[in-house]
């Protein structure tokens, strides 16, 4: 008689957890979709679009490095030639770089909220590439536009970026700094 008794019991609770388990179930489910269907909001409309910024803000310091550059290689070619032999040629291309491109970086500060450093570059050349390699990191503020900015969070992002290229005044460059090291050499 036990048996029998706690038999329909155990039928009993296994049907009420499975009659009322099935509709919590089925509750969950659709509550996870539902979750999903949320719109983005400003902040992470503004995370989202932060990385196509530091891009933009990286993209505009190499294309106004490659229209300056005949300019500056034409430049380091005549003042590698003219100095003498205590001054570093790693200094002269640093400051004739920088000194090019910070007329554009002037411009870029006065538009954006985002300020490149200015003489923020280092130049390293490599066969046919010159990579600029940012000292200082630019910091860019993440904020809801309006009337008052809201600050959401930073980002810091290094604008370094690398340009090939084979022109002749690369060339004529490259001689004059090979031609003025053997000459500082033999003294």
């Amino acid at each position: 008689m036990k048996s029998k008794k706690a038999s329909a019991l155990y039928s009993v609770i296994l049907l009420f957890i499975v009659i009322v388990a099935l509709p919590v179930l089925y509750w969950r489910m659709t509550s996870e979709v539902e979750t999903t269907k949320e719109t983005i909001g400003e902040t992470q409309v503004i995370l989202l679009r932060a990385p196509y910024a530091k891009e933009d803000t990286i993209n505009y310091v190499e294309k106004a490095a490659e229209l300056e550059l005949p300019k500056i290689l034409k430049e380091i070619e005549a003042e590698v030639t003219a100095q003498n032999c205590n001054k570093n040629t790693a200094d002269t291309i640093n400051e004739v770089f920088n000194k090019h491109l910070n007329v554009y970086i002037d411009d870029f500060n006065k538009k954006s909220y985002t300020k490149i450093p200015k003489n923020n570059y280092d130049i390293y050349i490599e066969g046919n590439n010159i990579h600029a390699i940012a000292t200082i990191p630019v910091e860019k503020t993440l904020a809801r536009p309006g009337t008052q900015l809201t600050t959401i969070g930073k980002m810091w992002f290094s604008p370094s970026f690398t340009i090939t290229t084979t022109s002749p005044e690369f060339q004529k460059m490259t001689t004059a700094i090979e031609a003025k090291k053997q000459a500082c050499a033999t003294i």
